[in-house]
């Protein structure tokens, strides 16, 4: 966020607001800290405008899992 000037979880969700995304204070913190199992794809969508960035830069790289790297399981 602060990459982008957004100094705050208020100054993003003024920005969400703006956008036409609707979104409480709480949730917004819980996906900012990263204590939310799902995201919203109306919330996703919009922070990914107002922040300018893909799911990758958002979320980071996934690691691969095991069976996509050709890994046998025990």
């Amino acid at each position: 966020m602060t990459e982008r000037s957004i100094r705050s979880a208020a100054a993003l969700r003024r920005l969400l607001l703006e956008t036409g995304v609707e979104i409480s204070d709480a949730q917004l913190l819980r996906i900012i800290d990263n204590k939310t199992p799902r995201v919203n794809m109306e919330v996703l969508n919009g922070m990914l405008n107002v922040l300018d960035c893909s799911v990758h830069e958002l979320f980071g790289e996934a690691p691969l899992r095991p069976e996509t790297t050709g890994e046998q399981h025990a």
